[in-house]
């Protein structure tokens, strides 16, 4: 069912143009292999398929331990950083199946957590994509820079929103997940800047 939903993402790809440099505007896979593998229906190594299972895990049960051990809050605010990650790799892989992978992990997290967990956690994903959103149809920077701005922008938000809503609003666990998250965000930023100079170099 899963696999339907994604492969039922990619024809909302079609009539894009990525022109070179990776323009490519949010949801429409965040690279040139990512469009390509999109259009043609899910990518056929088992990375992609990784990252997916790993993402929609880390979701659940970051709520679902929100919701039993509210107290270790510090350590579960760790995560995020992960979880932003894990997000990124999919939007990079998925496109707009991204946001079939959270909804399906929201209603596990709705099923498994508090509903005042899975609300926050929904609300707080409306709100960074839709910032996401808006830098990546203002933006035509390269896709590490959009990626990591619409990061910068959306995690202080996410951040503020997810942990208002659950009672959590305190700056050590503020502090703890936005510095996890900008972690998070600034190893893949770094991780795809190596990889473009290494692209450039074999060029």
């Amino acid at each position: 069912m899963l696999r339907w939903l994604l492969r039922g993402a990619s024809p909302l790809l079609q009539g894009h143009h990525f022109p070179e440099g990776g323009a490519v505007p949010l949801g429409a896979g965040l690279s040139r292999e990512g469009a390509t593998a999109n259009l043609s229906g899910l990518p056929t190594d088992k990375l992609p398929m990784f990252y997916l299972i790993a993402y929609i895990s880390s979701v659940v049960l970051i709520n679902y331990a929100f919701s039993s051990a509210p107290h270790l809050d510090i350590i579960w605010s760790c995560w995020g950083g992960l979880v932003f990650i894990l997000r990124d790799m999919v939007q990079t892989r998925f496109g707009h199946g991204a946001l079939v992978a959270m909804l399906l992990a929201l209603v596990l997290s709705y099923v498994t957590s508090e509903p005042a967990i899975a609300l926050a956690s929904a609300t707080a994903f409306f709100i960074s994509e839709l910032i996401d959103w808006l830098v990546f149809s203002i933006t035509r920077r390269p896709l590490r820079d959009r990626l990591w701005l619409s990061s910068a922008l959306s995690i202080p938000v996410d951040t503020f929103i997810f942990f208002g809503m659950i009672g959590a609003l305190t700056p050590v666990v503020i502090g703890t997940a936005m510095a996890s998250k900008f972690a998070g965000v600034t190893a893949v930023w770094l991780a795809m800047a190596f990889r473009a100079r290494r692209a450039a170099v074999a060029g």
